[in-house]
C-alpha cells in the first residue's frame, strides 16, 4: 500500500520555498498515485473575464444543457471548459463564462461566478448546470459572505457593480469584463 501523505510530503519538500504551487494528485485504478506540480502565476488585483461564446470557435458550444448531470461533477472530459479558459488566458485574461440553454449564466471554465446584489452575493444554482465547487460551497455556507443561489442573466452579470470568481486553488478573485 502506498502512503499518499508521504508521497505528497516528498513532492512538497522538492519545490522552492516562497513560491505558490498547484499540486494535482491522481490515483489510478489500483490506487497508485501520480502527480503534477507547477508554479501558480500571481494574478492582478482584478481579473478580466469573457463570455465563452465570444472566444470559442463554435459559439454554440458555449451554451450548456442544464439537464446534463455530468456538469455537476469534476470529470476528465471538460474539454470545452478547458478550451475556453485557455483561450481567455491567451488574451491575457483569466476565464470565460458559460450560459445554459435557458439563457442563464452557469460558471466559468475554471471558476464559479458571484455578483454583488445589494448587501449579498448571488451565484447560479446547481440546477442551472454547473459544478458545485468546493470554494463556491464554502462561500455559500459562510454567513459573512451572505451568499445565495439565484438564476442570473447575462444582463445581471454585465450590470453588476462587483463580480467575484471562486475556485479551490485561488479562493475568491475580483473580476470584470
Amino acid at each position: 500500500m502506498i502512503d499518499i501523505s508521504k508521497a505528497i510530503e516528498s513532492v512538497c519538500e522538492s519545490v522552492s520555498k516562497g513560491i505558490d504551487y498547484r499540486l494535482r494528485l491522481d490515483l489510478d485504478h489500483s490506487g497508485k498515485p501520480s502527480y503534477q506540480i507547477s508554479p501558480i502565476n500571481p494574478l492582478p488585483e482584478s481579473v478580466k473575464i469573457f463570455w465563452a461564446s465570444d472566444l470559442l470557435p463554435e459559439p454554440s458550444k458555449a451554451i450548456l444543457h442544464s439537464g446534463n448531470i455530468l456538469l455537476r461533477h469534476k470529470i476528465g472530459s471538460r474539454d470545452v471548459y478547458d478550451q475556453a479558459w485557455k483561450l481567455a488566458e491567451e488574451h491575457g485574461d483569466f476565464d470565460a463564462v458559460f450560459i445554459n440553454e435557458q439563457g442563464f449564466v452557469t460558471e466559468g471554465g475554471r471558476s464559479s461566478i458571484f455578483i454583488r446584489s445589494g448587501d449579498c452575493w448571488l451565484t447560479p444554482p446547481v440546477k442551472a448546470g454547473l459544478l458545485p465547487g468546493v470554494m463556491r460551497s464554502i462561500i455559500l455556507n459562510d454567513p459573512k459572505w451572505n451568499a445565495h443561489e439565484a438564476n442570473l442573466t447575462i444582463e445581471d452579470v454585465r450590470s453588476a457593480k462587483e463580480i467575484m470568481l471562486s475556485n479551490a486553488l485561488r479562493c475568491h478573485i475580483p473580476a470584470h469584463f
